[in-house]
């Protein structure tokens, strides 16, 4: 660790002393100074109040929420614990900072949420899922949550919804520099310079993070009904250390906005194992970067198009040499490459009606190499096509009809399917500041190409998958008001929602040293969210949400029918409270939080024990100088230090989100952070 915070403060100073030769930040031409917002698509709402969001735009039916993560970037706080608050989205982890977060979104399964990082989609090749503890708020300026309707502008549609990172923004020059240390040897550096030269600007971003990750938890050795060889540990092999580094420049050429950036990310972590039989020496390397451009132009004023084009590569390197995990000894590389672009053609036909249509291809390509046993199966290939309509109509000035279809071709050397998806949103507003929204449509998820052609030792493809198939529904009302006496602003939104979803892929046995993804379940999933968000005088805010869940497998195989779906807990809530406050020369802030989440089974069958319910309670203060653009935070998670419940019986067992892999618990951490 010594090594990384030694090797980190270099890099940081580096960057630190990087700095544009000229400047013009003060002279801003007034024709183009829309055009240097750092907007890629609308947001689903204008967010301008404490990460709240306060007035639905113009051609949104969905629900949707949109974080302000500014305030949270100041802090350590993660994007599985930023993206988990939100109604209706669950995050299971493995441990703690860093470790490996899966998203779902209404009962959905990680691999049905796509996941985009300023429009680059990370789900791709032979990584169906997106492991939210890659990711970081260093970088970020918003994420946007769609739960359940996604907008054509995304591209793909994803069964549960779809999660958009947006990374950061600004208007006027801007330095960062933050450190950050805590529990578990845990630590962070970030250095960040934003400048404009002319009508260019231009972003740098460096950041480094790590931590030990040996955190206390509950090891019963495999023997669930016997407490004598039960005994507290230390968690081992569960270090990680990453670096990231973000570049963007932004223009504008005749009236015509450009964007070029480039995402890098390095990790290196240990993979700690079962908590009964901890290992050594398995690691995981992850490379992830991507370059993207984009174009905006507007043809006159009632046309206007974006093109872009990606390219992103994935690469793991898995490590078992000393055959920890148990199927043999391991070491796999993998790689997976995706290429393409795309436009979208915005026209606005009048008052009362606009047309969205997206065009878009993408190439992907995965390979895999077992090195030890000299396993190389043929690179896996495919190219996706789609063409997507959005056609928003306004019958009457309190209704907002958006009917959509996506049309997606995917071609390989052994398939060449084609899907269709309908969608139909309605948004009524039946009082000023009180919407309906009601939405319905059929989705895909077809099989990635690990899944049907990886071949990675112990968990091998399946080429005779079937796609993913869905069928949702939702409709719910959402109340907002900004601005009434004391009340600077208030939103209420309750919802429910339905999904009946055939030939879901899972993971079975396969033999005894292999398993392979095998359409084995359907599932139907019923379910009601409610949120609110209130502020007073601009002092006290709160926020609180409540989502019900109810998952039922349907599958034809008798064992698994009518069982409740793993890891999605029936109740989960989640509530804040903080105080603002500025003074002459300082501003103070204070919150505190509460996250609960219900008992849950962690395998398809029902048969092992589940997991219980269990409160999480966070606190939090900072305080900053205002004139020298200093600021201190400090955050503290798992307040009661909780990482055992008990049962009926009267038994301990360890806090956990997957089966075997304990969470840790109280960990302090603390940050400064300079930003002029």
């Amino acid at each position: 660790m010594l090594r990384f915070i030694s090797t980190s403060i270099c890099t940081v100073l580096g960057l630190c002393l990087w700095c544009p030769c000229a400047s013009n930040a003060d002279e801003v031409d007034p024709q183009t100074e829309d055009l240097l917002l750092d907007e890629e698509e609308a947001p689903v709402f204008e967010t301008v109040v404490h990460g709240y969001e306060v007035k639905p735009s113009d051609n949104v039916t969905g629900f949707a929420r949109t974080l302000d993560v500014n305030e949270e970037s100041r802090g350590m706080t993660s994007v599985s614990e930023v993206v988990s608050q939100a109604v209706g989205v669950q995050v299971r982890r493995t441990g703690g900072l860093g470790s490996y977060g899966a998203a779902s979104i209404r009962g959905s399964t990680p691999g049905q949420v796509p996941v985009y990082m300023d429009g680059v989609l990370l789900n791709t090749g032979g990584f169906a899922s997106v492991n939210l503890g890659d990711l970081t708020l260093d970088s970020l300026d918003r994420i946007e949550i769609y739960r359940g309707y996604t907008p054509v502008s995304l591209g793909t549609a994803g069964i549960g919804g779809a999660i958009s990172l947006k990374s950061r923004a600004f208007d006027e020059p801007i330095t960062e520099i933050s450190a950050s240390y805590g529990s578990w040897n845990t630590a962070r550096l970030l250095a960040l310079r934003g400048d404009r030269i002319d009508d260019v600007r231009t972003l740098a971003i460096l950041s480094a993070s790590g931590s030990q990750g040996d955190f206390e938890y509950l090891n019963r050795n495999g023997t669930l009904l016997n407490e004598d060889d039960d005994a507290i540990q230390r968690r081992q092999n569960n270090q990680h250390v990453s670096y990231g580094a973000l570049v963007k420049i932004d223009g504008n050429v005749d009236g015509r906005h450009w964007t070029l950036a480039n995402d890098l990310m390095l990790k290196r972590q240990g993979i700690p194992g079962v908590s009964s039989i901890p290992t050594q020496t398995v690691s995981l390397r992850t490379l992830r970067d991507s370059l993207s451009g984009r174009l905006e132009t507007a043809v006159d004023e009632n046309v206007e198009v974006i093109l872009d084009a990606r390219y992103m590569v994935m690469h793991e390197d898995f490590s078992d040499l000393d055959n920890e995990i148990g199927v043999g000894h391991q070491r796999t590389v993998s790689r997976a490459d995706s290429v393409g672009g795309g436009a979208l053609l915005g026209i606005h036909a009048g008052d009362h009606q606009s047309i969205s249509v997206g065009a878009r291809s993408r190439y992907e390509r995965f390979t895999t190499v077992e090195l030890l046993a000299g396993i190389e199966p043929d690179p896996a290939s495919r190219v996706i096509s789609s063409l997507a309509l959005e056609y928003s109509l306004t019958p009457s000035d309190d209704a907002l009809l958006v009917p959509a279809l996506r049309l997606e071709h995917h071609h390989g050397v052994f398939f060449d399917d084609f899907y269709i998806q309908p969608s139909l949103g309605l948004r009524y507003e039946i009082v000023p500041g009180l919407f309906f929204r009601a939405n319905t449509g059929r989705f895909v998820r077809p099989p990635d190409l690990a899944e049907l052609f990886g071949d990675r030792g112990a968990v091998i493809g399946n080429p005779d998958l079937k796609p993913e198939l869905s069928l949702n529904a939702d409709l719910g009302l959402t109340y907002m008001v900004t601005d009434v006496g004391f009340l600077s602003m208030g939103r209420f939104e309750c919802a429910g929602f339905g999904s009946r979803v055939e030939d879901l892929i899972v993971y079975v046995q396969n033999s005894q040293n292999t398993v392979r993804p095998e359409n084995v379940s359907k599932a139907e999933i019923l379910g009601v969210e409610t949120s609110m968000g209130t502020g007073w005088a601009d002092v006290v805010f709160f926020e609180a949400n409540y989502t019900f869940l109810h998952g039922v497998n349907r599958s034809d195989r008798p064992f698994y029918y009518d069982k409740r779906l793993p890891g999605r807990p029936a109740h989960e809530a989640y509530g804040k409270i903080e105080i603002r406050h500025p003074w002459e020369k300082w501003a103070g802030s204070l919150w505190f939080d509460v996250n609960y989440a219900g008992s849950n089974y962690l395998d398809q069958a029902n048969m092992q024990e589940d997991t219980l319910a269990r409160l999480f309670l966070g606190l939090g203060a900072r305080a900053e100088h205002l004139p020298a653009k200093l600021s201190l935070t400090v955050e503290v998670k798992n307040l009661l230090d909780t990482i055992t419940v008990k049962d009926e019986e009267g038994r301990l067992r360890p806090v956990r989100d997957f089966e075997a892999f304990p969470l840790p618990g109280r960990t302090i951490l603390a940050t400064i952070n300079w930003r002029t």
